[in-house]
């Protein structure tokens, strides 16, 4: 089975696909895309990452299945490390 990536400029609400991915910062603080989802979602991303679950360290990957909200099948959340240091090696 081949892994088809694409991207997208549609509402996420709309978009049917296997799984929407986004990061998130140690900073907790929401990009464009992340608040979109987190508004189709009712909240979830705000719930994770209020309960500790979604932290934003670099490599952390939450998986969602079956997202309220959303059209695709899952949601992943990519830990992206310290805003201030994101590209650089570790």
């Amino acid at each position: 089975m081949d892994m088809k990536i694409t991207t997208s400029t549609d509402k996420v609400n709309e978009i049917q696909c296997d799984a929407i991915v986004a990061g998130i910062y140690t900073d907790g603080e929401f990009g464009p895309l992340l608040q979109e989802i987190d508004d189709a979602a009712q909240g979830i991303v705000t719930q994770l990452v209020a309960r500790k679950e979604v932290t934003g360290k670099a490599t952390e990957v939450v998986q969602v299945l079956a997202p309220s909200g959303l059209s695709a099948h899952q949601l992943l959340i990519v830990g992206l490390g310290d805003r201030t240091g994101f590209g650089q090696a570790e």
